[in-house]
């Protein structure tokens, strides 16, 4: 293992929160072990897979500085703590960071080059880039497939929850359209992939002992399948901007996601990132499907069609 840099005092400036996917920064941090290298800088648009709910995978990218380019395969949040030895992410085992913890966003380099021919970490003279402008471009492709399979989840449960009303027979929470909320009640487990997200909700007793009739809303899943369908297409047609606000740019401070939809402002916490504008989506498939033995739904929601865009090319 091997650390060159100080101790990070602050959280990561998070500039994907402003949806950039180019910036320039300072290298603070370069951490280096068997498995991997990871590179920590003051501030960047890089999209890190969070440490507590893994939902939206990390960006890839190039990072440069001077005459080093590092190829980026994957970004992560790392929690470092304030005192004591410093882990690699994959060591660290508290089940949500706090206060003891600085929340940096670690870039995981894939390759090297310097002045434009490959090299390895050992060529690089790892002093002299700490406190070095360094420039940040963001595979923009990726990012955008992921943008749009983002928004749509969330478009999808308020759809969910929309077409899933008439189900419950007790009060319960209600989502910011006024319907209860059965996707914070009973999610499990959300995956943005490509294009596409996959929502796990698990049907256990205590979603039941709150009221909500699982085996009537079983016995209508096509029903349901359809008019979610229906509507989550006709507000992508209503094109509504898409906005991700916070009070501050640190990493992991409170976000929230908001656009308008049937003509009312609605709202989710999320630090993820997102289109601009629903119409940059295009059409949505959205397929239900429940497993009796586990108890389970699984929703999977493909977007179909999307504009085309050149990729950062990597290495």
């Amino acid at each position: 293992m091997k650390i060159t840099g100080d101790r990070p005092s602050e959280n990561t400036e998070a500039l994907h929160y402003l949806n950039e996917t180019e910036a320039e920064g300072k290298i603070v941090l370069l951490y280096e072990n068997d498995n991997a290298v990871l590179l920590v800088t003051d501030r960047t648009p890089f999209h890190p897979e969070d440490y507590s709910w893994k939902d939206q995978p990390g960006d890839k990218g190039i990072i440069r500085a001077g005459n080093v380019e590092f190829v980026i395969k994957d970004t992560m949040a790392w929690p470092i703590p304030k005192s004591g030895d410093i882990l690699p992410p994959d060591q660290i085992t508290i089940s949500r960071p706090d206060d003891t913890h600085v929340m940096v966003i670690a870039h995981v380099v894939a390759a090297v080059k310097i002045d434009g021919n490959p090299a390895t970490f050992s060529d690089i003279n790892a002093n002299s880039l700490i406190g070095q402008d360094a420039r940040f471009e963001v595979d923009q492709a990726y990012r955008r497939e992921l943008n749009v399979a983002h928004t749509t989840a969330h478009l999808m449960s308020f759809a969910l929850n929309k077409h899933t009303a008439l189900f419950w027979k007790k009060e319960t929470r209600q989502d910011s359209l006024g319907n209860p909320n059965l996707d914070a009640n009973a999610i499990a487990q959300s995956k943005i992939y490509p294009n596409q997200s996959k929502d796990t909700y698990r049907f256990g007793k205590s979603l039941r002992k709150s009221g909500f009739m699982a085996d009537d809303f079983v016995g209508n899943i096509g029903v349901v399948s359809e008019e979610m369908n229906k509507t989550v297409n006709a507000w992508i047609a209503q094109a509504s901007p898409v906005s991700l606000e916070g009070d501050s740019l640190r990493y992991g401070t409170k976000r929230t996601w908001k656009t308008v939809l049937d003509s009312k402002e609605v709202s989710i916490p999320c630090g993820g990132t997102h289109v601009k504008n629903l119409s940059e989506i295009g059409p949505v498939e959205i397929s239900l499907q429940y497993d009796p033995e586990e108890k389970s739904l699984v929703i999977v929601s493909n977007v179909l069609q999307k504009s085309p865009q050149a990729k950062l090319q990597l290495g």
